[in-house]
């Protein structure tokens, strides 16, 4: 396993043993992470997307300030995991094609391509 991979796959483990940093407002109490995360969900689109209107990356995709030390954290992947559980060091992308969409249920995890040039669907 590579090192790119590790990052995300602790990410997750302190996400669902409630051990992120919360001491990061700058004196403001701080909200739990699900009613953060909901600040930034809107549910109006027509495929029943609930569509991030937060801040993005360089690429368009959605990314969430969790703590200092993960600034550019994937909403994505922080609901899959609070969803499913532990997330495997893989690619969570969503099966509707939107960007955006952040809906549990949207998600699948794919392994690192094949000798093929292929992801393989693991969810």
């Amino acid at each position: 396993m590579s090192a790119h991979y590790a990052r995300p796959v602790q990410l997750t483990e302190q996400i669902l043993r409630g051990g992120y940093r919360t001491d990061t407002t700058r004196g403001r109490p701080a909200l739990p992470l699900v009613p953060r995360l909901a600040k930034f969900i809107e549910r109006k689109c027509s495929l029943g997307c609930h569509v991030w209107i937060g801040s993005r990356d360089h690429a368009g995709f959605p990314k969430f300030y969790l703590d200092r030390a993960h600034p550019q954290a994937s909403p994505r992947r922080i609901i899959f995991a609070l969803t499913y559980g532990a997330v495997p060091p893989v690619r969570i992308e969503s099966k509707c094609k939107n960007k955006l969409c952040v809906r549990a249920d949207h998600a699948r995890a794919v392994f690192p391509r094949n000798g093929n040039g292929t992801w393989r669907t693991i969810t």
